[in-house]
């Protein structure tokens, strides 16, 4: 029955390779659908093969399973051979009708994962399919998803700020005429449609803003960051303090009152990426970090919170390229930070923050939001790469430097919070 199985599955997935092709003129929608589709069956087709693997023959809950697996097939085969043979015959037309015909099916894949889950309700069963899901992964969406390993449970995750780390962190390659963060977002998307992130909100087109890892695919995800050694995360520092490997990517939780030399047993100028999320009030030691691309500081409201941050040390992470931080306390920036040229994000909601004047001299600089009561540097104009620019209360702002946003040649997302402003005119 297995083999029968394999067989059926062979010659599927085969032709949905083939109506991926040019040859077939579907639309953009359609063909995400069809890869969603084909990453679907090619879970189940893994599973077959784990079950043809095994030493004992297959029970009559699992042969039951591999039925459907095998008619499932089937019946897709001969929908998609009809629509092949409809294309042939209008080939002057683009074919219509396709979506109904995947949104069909895919339920069917739904009520059969489910009945998986019946016949094998165990913990360690639905971990064998949600390994399966990670295993047959391109190795490039792999990687993107143990980044997912950075955040803490039930965390909300912006797609924006995935993105950019990701970019951040050098996981996209380059290809001619793409630009990178469009790549990415095509990798976030990806990894929605194979469910192995769930949508947390949605714009009025139905894209997907923000997500959320469920907590046995993190679970999934935190063991795999342990085995590669590619993202260390605790709530507790002592725990990690005698991690042996080089951390690489260091993800820190951390509630209560954490001693201020807790991490000096940990080697730091290897961290290319550090988080840290919770109530605590620790500042890592950031002059240790010295080849630091990715920096995420997130502190949760406390009593204390009005206590000014120092982080006049960034000014020496000169391989920084994202620099996010949220508090609703005050923060101390250094006085110039024109060094940082490779800064690519700088995000930061505060209490009260003055961006340093210099921030225009940022060459590579794409996104600047800053949600804290400042005021725009002079000499906006200069900034020719940005494309994402937010900024609250600009009353404080002088209406000539606003007007320099008009120079912005390459701005995509603009969003201004004016507070008693006169009208300002853009060239």
């Amino acid at each position: 029955m297995v083999s029968a199985s394999h067989g059926a599955m062979d010659s599927l997935l085969g032709k949905l390779g083939d109506l991926l092709t040019d040859k077939y003129k579907l639309l953009k929608e359609a063909k995400r659908e069809i890869r969603s589709l084909r990453c679907e069956l090619d879970n189940m087709y893994a599973f077959l093969k784990d079950m043809s693997a095994g030493t004992q023959n297959p029970n009559e809950q699992a042969k039951c399973w591999m039925n459907e697996v095998r008619e499932l097939s089937y019946d897709i085969d001969d929908s998609v051979d009809e629509f092949m043979l409809r294309v042939e015959q209008e080939s002057s037309s683009r074919p219509q009708g396709f979506k109904g015909f995947i949104d069909k099916y895919f339920i069917v894949i739904d009520d059969i994962w489910s009945m998986d889950l019946e016949l094998n309700p165990t913990l360690e069963g639905m971990r064998q399919i949600l390994s399966l899901s990670y295993t047959n992964l391109p190795h490039c969406l792999k990687t993107c998803v143990l980044y997912l390993g950075m955040y803490p449970e039930d965390h909300t995750i912006s797609k924006s700020d995935l993105v950019r780390q990701w970019v951040a962190q050098g996981f996209i390659s380059k290809a001619p005429g793409q630009d990178p963060e469009d790549i990415a977002v095509g990798y976030f998307n990806e990894i929605v449609n194979r469910s192995i992130i769930q949508p947390a909100h949605t714009d009025s087109n139905n894209d997907v803003l923000s997500c959320r890892v469920h907590d046995m695919m993190l679970d999934l995800i935190i063991h795999k960051c342990r085995e590669e050694n590619f993202v260390t995360a605790s709530d507790d520092i002592q725990d990690i303090s005698g991690v042996l490997n080089r951390v690489r990517r260091l993800s820190l939780h951390l509630n209560g009152a954490i001693d201020d030399k807790s991490l000096g047993a940990i080697q730091l100028s290897h961290v290319r990426a550090l988080t840290r999320f919770g109530t605590s009030t620790y500042m890592p030691p950031l002059v240790e970090f010295k080849h630091l691309r990715v920096l995420n500081l997130e502190f949760s409201a406390v009593n204390r919170e009005r206590m000014t941050k120092d982080l006049t040390r960034i000014s020496s992470l000169f391989q920084l390229r994202y620099l996010k931080i949220v508090t609703s306390g005050r923060i101390e920036l250094p006085s110039k930070i024109s060094g940082l040229q490779q800064l690519e994000t700088l995000e930061i909601e505060a209490h009260k923050v003055q961006i340093p004047p210099d921030v225009v001299h940022l060459r590579r600089l794409l996104h600047l939001m800053v949600d804290g009561g400042t005021s725009l540097p002079r000499g906006m104009g200069s900034m020719k790469s940005i494309r994402t620019l937010r900024f609250s209360q600009l009353h404080m702002s002088s209406t000539d430097t606003i007007t320099e946003i008009g120079d912005l040649t390459n701005l995509r997302d603009l969003q201004l919070q004016f507070n008693h402003i006169k009208a300002v005119r853009f060239r």
